[in-house]
C-alpha cells in the first residue's frame, strides 16, 4: 500500500497515517520525488499500532446443567484477527432470567475457555454471556446463552398447625415452602400414636423415625390442609408433613422434616407442643 503526501504537508515533513489495522506491525518507507521522478527509498521503519479491545465476542458458547446449583460453560476464542491485542482472559457474566429478580450481574475472570459456575439458585434459568479482554479493556459480549439448573428437593412446609375437629379427628394445616425448587405433585402427612411410656426427643426426631409404622395421608400439591379421622382418643400423636416432586422417593427426603408436632387428643381438650 502506498500513498502520496499532499503538497501542504511537504514543508512540515509530518503526516499521519489513518485507517490502519489495530495492533498490527507496518513497514514504512519514505521516498521524495520532484519533476524528474521518484528518488531512492529510505530505510525501512517498523511501527506498530496500539492495542485495542477485541472487536468480536467469543464464539460457539454452550452450556449444560450439572446439578441443582452448578452449570458448565465452554466457548471458543474470538477470531485472531479480531482480538486487536494480546488476549488477557475472559469474563463470564451470568444472572437469573426471572423478570422479578433484581440481582446484580455476577462475573468470573478466567484465563481458560471453560468454567463450572457454582452456588447458583435451584431450578433457575440463567442468562450467560462471555467476553474477551485485552489490557485496553473488555471486548464485545456474546449473545446470551441460557441454561437452567436442575430441580432439587423442596424446602419443608411452614406454619404447620393441628386443630381438633372432633373427639377422634384433627385438621392438619400448613403453608407451602418458601422455595419449592421444582414442580410439586403432592404432600405426605405422616402421623402415628405414641404410647405413654415412649420418650420422644423432638430435637433428634427425624423423618425416618416418624415414617416407621406411621400412617400416611396424601394431599394434592394445591391443598394446604387435610382432615385426619379415626384417631384414638386420649392418645399422643406425632405429625409431620413432606413434599414430593415427580419421580422422587420418600427416603430421599430424610433431612426435610424440620418441624414435628406432638399433641394429646382428648374429647374436649387438645394439648399441643409446636417446634
Amino acid at each position: 500500500m502506498s500513498l502520496e503526501v499532499p503538497d501542504d504537508y511537504t514543508e512540515e515533513l509530518i503526516y499521519q497515517l489513518t485507517d490502519l489495522h489495530m495492533y498490527t506491525q507496518y513497514d514504512i518507507i519514505v521516498q521524495a520525488y520532484n519533476s524528474k521522478g521518484i528518488g531512492p527509498a529510505s530505510d525501512t521503519l517498523l511501527a506498530m499500532t496500539s492495542e485495542d479491545v477485541p472487536s468480536s465476542p467469543p464464539q460457539d458458547v454452550r452450556c449444560s446443567s450439572l446439578s441443582s446449583k452448578s452449570i458448565y460453560v465452554l466457548w471458543d476464542s474470538p477470531a485472531p484477527e479480531t482480538l486487536n491485542g494480546i488476549l488477557r482472559g475472559y469474563k463470564v457474566l451470568y444472572k437469573p432470567t426471572d423478570e422479578w429478580y433484581d440481582a446484580m450481574i455476577q462475573s468470573k475472570i478466567l484465563e481458560t475457555s471453560k468454567v463450572t459456575i457454582t452456588n447458583l439458585e435451584v431450578n433457575t434459568n440463567y442468562s450467560i454471556q462471555i467476553l474477551a479482554f485485552t489490557k485496553m479493556g473488555d471486548g464485545a459480549k456474546s449473545l446470551p446463552t441460557f441454561c437452567k439448573t436442575h430441580e432439587d428437593v423442596p424446602e419443608p412446609p411452614v406454619s404447620i398447625k393441628v386443630l381438633p375437629s372432633s373427639s377422634d379427628s384433627v385438621v392438619v394445616a400448613w403453608k407451602p415452602p418458601q422455595k419449592s425448587n421444582g414442580a410439586l405433585v403432592k404432600y405426605n402427612i405422616y402421623y402415628k400414636s405414641i404410647e405413654n411410656g415412649d420418650q420422644i426427643n423432638v430435637e433428634t426426631q427425624n423423618t425416618e423415625e416418624l415414617q416407621r409404622d406411621a400412617s400416611v395421608q396424601q394431599a394434592n400439591a394445591n391443598n394446604q390442609f387435610v382432615e385426619l379421622k379415626g384417631l384414638k382418643k386420649n392418645k399422643k400423636y406425632a405429625f409431620g408433613s413432606l413434599l414430593l416432586q415427580p419421580s422422587e422417593k420418600v427416603q430421599d427426603h430424610q433431612s426435610l422434616l424440620k418441624r414435628l408436632l406432638i399433641l394429646l387428643l382428648q374429647p374436649k381438650q387438645l394439648h399441643l407442643i409446636r417446634l
